[in-house]
């Protein structure tokens, strides 16, 4: 009795055919097939750490944008509150409008942040 070389059942010395997987048991078994065969079967969960790992990255940039946008609004007020103050004269009635104008923005842009997260 031998060993089948491809399922390991037991046949016969004589045997052409493993009575078990029904194959050719003459040839020697294609190793570099079978190995092949294995090796590209990756598993699944492969493919979903890598989704996982891109999502993860692309909110990161997603975030990262939006925080810069916020930034760059929160700049362009603070630049056009000093150009504001710098045109008109300290304590004029114009200065107090100015100054309540930049205080609401600043809140809106407050409560705009804290919506988003920042």
């Amino acid at each position: 009795m031998k060993a089948c070389p491809f399922c390991a059942e037991e046949v016969q010395d004589a045997a052409i055919v493993c009575r078990h997987c029904q194959r050719d048991i003459t040839a020697p078994p294609d190793l570099s097939r079978t190995a092949a065969a294995k090796r590209g079967r990756r598993p699944m969960w492969w493919a979903l750490a890598g989704f996982l790992l891109l999502a993860f990255v692309g909110w990161l940039y997603a975030f990262a944008v939006a925080r810069e946008a916020h930034q760059v609004d929160v700049d362009r007020w603070h630049a056009d509150c000093d150009r504001a103050m710098n045109q008109r004269g300290p304590g004029t009635a114009e200065d107090q409008q100015t100054r309540q104008a930049c205080m609401s923005r600043r809140d809106a842009l407050r409560v705009e942040a804290a919506e988003q997260g920042f």
